[in-house]
């Protein structure tokens, strides 16, 4: 009887409050990932983290956050066994399995890279990149125009990290990476070996995305849809891009 009781214990004391509905179970990957998530000093900062809050707690919920490598965060949050992705660009492959939360609430800059010196020239058509090996993140999007161009010979790497430390040191010659991500991440003492070409390749969305089988329920999505739109049109949200220097990768919602 006791054996059956701190069993019985354990597995509800693991999930504690979602059978109420008051939690929200965030996926994030294993590595920070910055200025959208990023620990510092043991505390989740970041634009997508300020911006969560501020509408789970409009909305009466709270967030509780767990680390998987970014191919088991996607399959997990599809099958429901977290609820929300907070970085996801919209595909549709993706539309399938992830419910987006309407609308974005942050717009990216898709743009290419290379190791100087930059041999080919570009001029924003993908028709130029025709033949020419590309570094890209394996299972990762980077927009509709570029994931359905073809002709393009992608170079796939396990992650973002190994992505721009191949870049930097020249084993790779040309990659496609978010220019927030860039920015933040590697720019700073790569000016001299990396260069951005312009102009942009797209530009992308950043949403939020239930899982499909999220155990969150149709109202409370659209409430959370409600209370986005209402935050995007406050001075609320100025001040959270203001805080990340991130005013160009404003959206500006119907």
């Amino acid at each position: 009887m006791r054996l059956f009781l701190l069993l019985f214990s354990l597995l509800f004391c693991s999930y504690p409050l979602a059978s109420d509905g008051t939690v929200v179970k965030v996926s994030l990957a294993d590595v920070d990932y910055a200025p959208y998530y990023f620990y510092q000093d043991g505390q989740l900062h970041g634009v997508s983290v300020d911006v969560l809050h501020r509408v789970l707690s409009d909305i009466g919920m709270s967030p509780e956050f767990v680390r998987r490598p970014w191919t088991r965060l996607l399959s997990e949050t599809s099958l429901g066994r977290q609820d929300l992705i907070m970085v996801l660009y919209k595909t549709s492959e993706r539309l399938q399995q992830f419910d987006y939360v309407m609308p974005a609430y942050l717009s990216d800059k898709i743009a290419l890279l290379c190791f100087k010196p930059c041999t080919s020239a570009f001029d924003g058509s993908l028709d130029s990149l025709s033949g020419m090996y590309i570094g890209t993140i394996r299972n990762n999007s980077y927009g509709e125009v570029f994931d359905s161009q073809p002709g393009i010979a992608r170079q796939e790497v396990e992650n973002e990290e190994l992505l721009f430390k191949l870049l930097g040191l020249g084993k790779l010659r040309y990659a496609i990476a978010s220019e927030i991500r860039f920015d933040w991440s590697v720019k700073a003492g790569n000016e001299a070996r990396i260069m951005v070409l312009t102009p942009a390749i797209d530009r992308a969305g950043i949403y939020f995305a239930f899982g499909r089988q999220s155990h969150v329920d149709k109202d409370t999505r659209q409430q959370f849809s409600l209370s986005l739109r209402q935050l995007l049109h406050s001075p609320d949200y100025l001040a959270i891009l203001d805080k990340y220097n991130m005013q160009e990768y404003r959206v500006q919602p119907d």
